[in-house]
């Protein structure tokens, strides 16, 4: 099995939100079967369908690429959640978080799951992911759209209030 190109998206609305993202991308580097060759800056958002209170989460991409298969990845990451101090159950979706990791896009994979649906169902209509992967790979394309990850995170501009919070050299060690 050849090595597929993933790209992930980082989020956290609680703690030192920060310090939950390099720790995820830290866990990420020392597992051995993921290699993390690209990270986006850092951008700050207020949380979507989420109570007005609700603190603002950062938001960051990572490209990796891995052997791993889509349900093996997806063990992974919620490793890693886990261990960062995140619960998982049936009211944890839309609820502050000190981490939560996604898988945007697989390639040119399709899974849908009861567990796991990629290309993500948020991707098209949500900025604070398609700036970050636009970050990673400006003409990305997003599934049953013909725009870019790019093009279409520029249409949400107005919608979506997003500003930089860290450059991807500052929080991950990237150049981008």
């Amino acid at each position: 099995m050849t090595e597929e190109r993933v790209f992930l998206c980082l989020g956290s609305n609680l703690g030192d939100r920060l310090s939950y993202l390099r720790s995820a991308l830290t866990a990420l580097r020392n597992e051995p079967d993921i290699q993390v060759v690209g990270a986006s800056s850092v951008y700050e958002s207020a949380a979507m369908y989420m109570d007005e209170s609700t603190p603002p989460f950062l938001n960051a991409a990572l490209e990796i690429r891995t052997r791993l298969e889509p349900h093996d990845l997806l063990d992974v990451l919620q490793r890693v959640e886990s261990r960062l101090g995140r619960p998982h159950g049936p009211h944890a979706r839309h609820e502050s978080r000190v981490i939560d990791i996604d898988i945007m896009l697989w390639g040119d994979r399709q899974v849908c799951s009861h567990r796991l649906v990629v290309p993500h169902p948020g991707l098209r209509n949500r900025r604070f992911f398609l700036q970050p992967l636009a970050d990673l790979d400006r003409n990305l394309a997003v599934p049953r759209t013909h725009l870019t990850v790019a093009e279409r995170a520029a249409e949400l501009t107005q919608d979506q209030h997003m500003t930089c919070y860290a450059t991807a050299e500052e929080w991950a060690g990237f150049n981008e």
